[in-house]
């Protein structure tokens, strides 16, 4: 038997390896007015005596063209986020065999909490947060308790009250309930 307790810890060829893939997933939305990368060209190019063979300039070529690949921290941070809280492939969630309505699910954890399932995975940073491998922006509402949640894994049902009229954190919660991302209770 094999147990795993605390944080994830890649090999640097994971995650330069994870990294780049990420930013080749993102390549073509060309965010904030960036550069749509265009396809590969050679239209100068000479015929060549021996097809099969890579040559130099097609090194060259595309040489500069991964040269050119940058990125910002907040393109680390995004990849950070979203890698780590990626659940693993046999991680499965569990919602509710019948779940509450959103009117109840209020009742409910206004009396008794709520708290994170075991299995999700849920970080921030100053713009956004991440659970279970989905990031989302970070809005200027969910600063005031998102914190608390995601470092404590629960929300008690005092703090809970006085969270209720913020229609935006209740709607959230609740689908995460839904998914099976939370449950009720602020004890496991």
């Amino acid at each position: 038997m094999t147990a795993s307790i605390g944080f994830r810890a890649p090999s640097e060829h994971e995650l330069t390896a994870q990294f780049l893939y990420h930013l080749a997933e993102r390549t073509g939305d060309a965010p904030d007015g960036a550069r749509v990368p265009a396809r590969y060209r050679d239209p100068g190019q000479e015929p060549v005596a021996n097809p099969a063979a890579l040559s130099a300039l097609l090194v060259e070529r595309v040489g500069a063209i991964l040269a050119g690949v940058d990125w910002s921290e907040k393109d680390v941070a995004a990849f950070l986020g979203s890698y780590l809280s990626e659940p693993k492939a046999n991680v499965v969630f569990d919602p509710p065999e019948r779940a509450l309505n959103e009117q109840r699910f209020l009742e409910r954890a206004i009396k008794t909490g709520v708290r994170l399932d075991r299995k999700t995975i849920l970080l921030y940073d100053g713009k956004s947060y991440f659970l279970n491998g989905e990031a989302a922006p970070l809005s200027s509402k969910l600063k005031k308790w998102f914190p608390e949640l995601a470092d404590t894994r629960r929300m008690e049902a005092k703090r809970f009250v006085a969270l209720t009229d913020d229609s935006t954190m209740t709607v959230l919660l609740h689908e995460w309930y839904r998914a099976g991302w939370l449950r009720m209770g602020a004890l496991a």
